[in-house]
C-alpha cells in the first residue's frame, strides 16, 4: 500500500472515532419518555427531537417548588402526563396533571423509591407539554 492509502484510511479511522464519541457525548445516557393518560387510552412516546427536548428540558426547569405536608390523592381524579427521565444514576419521573406536578426519583429502577417532591406549573408550560404530546399521537 502507499503512504496516501494508509494516511487516507488512519485519517477515516480518526474521523470514524470523533464521530461516535461525539454521538455518544450527546446522548449523555439520557431517556426522555412521555406517558400519556389524558385519554381512555395511554400512549408512551420516546422523545428524541431536539426541539421537543429543548422545550421538555424548559417545562421541567419553569417549575415552581411548593411545600406539601400530605397530598390528597382524591385530587388525582382526570388525566395526567409523565414525563420520565432515565439516566446513568436515577429515573426522575415527573406527573404533570394541569398545574399540580408530583417528581418522583428512583435509584435505577421504579421499585425503589428515593424521593417524593412537588411542583407547580404554569398553564402556558402543561399547554407546550400537551402540543407535545398531541404531536406525537398524530405521528403515531
Amino acid at each position: 500500500m502507499s503512504k496516501k492509502k494508509v494516511l487516507s484510511i488512519i485519517f477515516v479511522l480518526i474521523l470514524l472515532t470523533l464521530f461516535v464519541l461525539i454521538y455518544i457525548r450527546g446522548c449523555n445516557g439520557r431517556k426522555i419518555i412521555l406517558q400519556d393518560h389524558r385519554l381512555t387510552y395511554s400512549d408512551t412516546y420516546r422523545i428524541t427531537s431536539k426541539s421537543d427536548l429543548h422545550t421538555i428540558n424548559e417545562i421541567i426547569t419553569s417549575m415552581n417548588p411548593v411545600q406539601v405536608d400530605d397530598e390528597d390523592t382524591s385530587l388525582r381524579i382526570g388525566g395526567f402526563v409523565i414525563i420520565e427521565e432515565h439516566n446513568r444514576d436515577n429515573i426522575l419521573s415527573y406527573r404533570v396533571q394541569g398545574s399540580r406536578v408530583t417528581k418522583y426519583i428512583y435509584k435505577k429502577t421504579p421499585k425503589s423509591l428515593i424521593s417524593t417532591s412537588y411542583f407547580t406549573l404554569d398553564d402556558k408550560y402543561y399547554q407546550l407539554l400537551t402540543d407535545i404530546c398531541d404531536k406525537h399521537r398524530k405521528n403515531k
